[in-house]
């Protein structure tokens, strides 16, 4: 099955054209490399697809519900966020409903009668929705990442503390188990290949 074809892409920046007539299919499961010189275009490529430039132009497709990633050279985040913050971040959605439950909760106590009512209803909707988005299984899945990665005595320090190539692994966990994406493009992979063990 394809996931991802691109047709007859162009992209330019202004006068200067990067990118001409790209056109390619990506099969599921598939593993592809993109080889070429520096300069040649292949981060614009990336960046295309997943949504960060648009072309100028030509299409893209992507099978209905793909998730696409791009991982950088180094994954950079503000100053000071933490490794634990890095990892959370693959559950902002999941996050957000819990903030609103946990309101919920609170003004439960404070309204009645239909109002009640409505507030209970939304509140049941919101945690099905919770439940189904794996939210109460954030404890469990954040414990493996840690534990494989032996982040368990860098969780609390700044994500800047890591090497280069922890960092890679790092993001590409995130990427691929956490936020389930259908595929993911990445730069200079080699310091992530242990992900295949």
């Amino acid at each position: 099955m394809i996931v991802l074809n691109i047709e007859h892409m162009k992209k330019s920046y202004g006068a200067e054209t990067v990118l001409e007539d790209i056109h390619f299919d990506i099969q599921d499961n598939a593993r592809v490399g993109l080889i070429g010189r520096n300069g040649a275009g292949k981060t614009t490529i990336f960046k295309v697809i997943c949504g960060q430039e648009e072309p100028t132009e030509g299409f893209i497709h992507k099978s209905k519900g793909a998730q696409v990633g791009y991982l950088e050279q180094i994954p950079q985040w503000p100053e000071n966020t933490t490794v634990k913050e890095t990892l959370m971040s693959a559950f902002s959605e999941l996050t957000s409903i819990q903030n609103a439950m946990r309101t919920m909760e609170a003004d439960m106590g404070t309204v009645t009668g239909n109002a009640l009512e409505t507030l209970m209803n939304a509140y049941d909707e919101a945690q099905k929705k919770y439940e189904i988005l794996g939210g109460y299984d954030i404890d469990e899945k954040l414990g493996r990442i840690i534990t494989g990665l032996k982040l368990n005595s860098f969780i609390n320090q700044s994500f800047e503390t890591l090497s280069g190539g922890e960092k890679k692994q790092e993001q590409c966990w995130v990427d691929f188990y956490l936020r389930h994406q259908t595929f993911s493009f990445l730069m200079n992979p080699q310091t992530i290949l242990t992900l295949n063990r």
